[in-house]
């Protein structure tokens, strides 16, 4: 029986790793399709787009937004990506560059034909990588261009490639940070929020103690009602701490979890303390 179930698991799971997959294939496709638009109708290619020569910013961004249909078919389907979708994401965004550079060969005409009449698609992309040159700005003022970089255009492509990889590897990285019921194999939906502030550490730290027993005794409706006692709203910069609760649960088997952090103001955001944060599943039904 036990082999039996295992069986349906992983073949539910083969098949939830094809439907987020099909949800890639949709959004690389537009993205390529989207970006070789762009490129056709003002002139710039956005996934050429680079900070300081080497950090392909642009690419990134492409594979990332190619990417983020594997993001909402796992999250529609409740499916945790798998390593097999971690390689269908990464084999999808080098795709998706080389798809731009299809789209703009199958799409482009000399003299009225195809140019496909006249070279292979493998001689297009040579010339095309071979022609690549880089225009340097500062400020978003122009301030001179590179010229044909022949050879070292390959560099460039390489660099793009990666950023493609790259951007499209952060959308499973994020995937897999995201709570997840293993039981049912499903992502926790969200059922509330507590955020208390002050700008006074040591009554920060009192209260940490207080929840944090109350977690350790495993009593976690507790520790919330403690986090909850403690501090204020943000009313400014001199409530420089905070402490957050996060409760989440799983729709089909109802189990909750709940996730404790302090935080520390750092200018416009919050950064965490990772030694002061802790999370768990809990049986008990939390409100917040």
């Amino acid at each position: 029986m036990q082999e039996r179930q295992q069986a349906g698991t992983g073949g539910r799971r083969t098949i939830e790793d094809l439907l987020a997959g099909v949800c890639g294939f949709i959004t690389c496709l537009a993205t390529a399709v989207l970006l070789a638009w762009i490129e056709r109708q003002f002139g710039f290619a956005l996934y050429t787009w680079m900070f300081w020569l080497i950090v392909p910013v642009g690419a990134g961004f492409a594979g990332f937004a190619g990417a983020s249909g594997y993001y909402f078919g796992s999250i529609l389907f409740g499916h945790r990506p798998t390593k097999l979708l971690l390689l269908n994401i990464a084999l999808a965004s080098l795709a998706t560059f080389f798809l731009i550079h299809y789209l703009e060969y199958s799409t482009l005409l000399i003299d009225g034909k195809p140019v496909s009449d006249y070279v292979p698609f493998t001689r297009y992309l040579d010339f095309a990588i071979r022609s690549t040159s880089m225009q340097f700005r500062f400020r978003t003022a122009p301030m001179g261009t590179t010229g044909e970089l022949g050879a070292l255009g390959y560099g460039v492509a390489a660099l793009q490639i990666a950023g493609f990889a790259v951007g499209g590897m952060l959308v499973w990285v994020y995937l897999s940070s995201l709570p997840f019921c293993e039981q049912c194999s499903k992502y926790l939906s969200r059922k509330g929020t507590s955020e208390r502030y002050t700008g006074t550490p040591g009554l920060l730290q009192e209260n940490a103690e207080v929840v944090v027993g109350h977690l350790k005794a495993n009593d976690l409706q507790a520790a919330v009602k403690a986090q909850q006692s403690f501090g204020g709203p943000d009313t400014g910069k001199e409530m420089f701490l905070r402490s957050v609760v996060v409760v989440r649960f799983c729709k089909k088997c109802g189990k909750h979890w709940l996730q404790y952090k302090v935080e520390k103001r750092s200018g416009q955001d919050w950064k965490e303390i990772p030694e002061l944060t802790t999370a768990g599943f809990t049986d008990q039904q939390l409100t917040v």
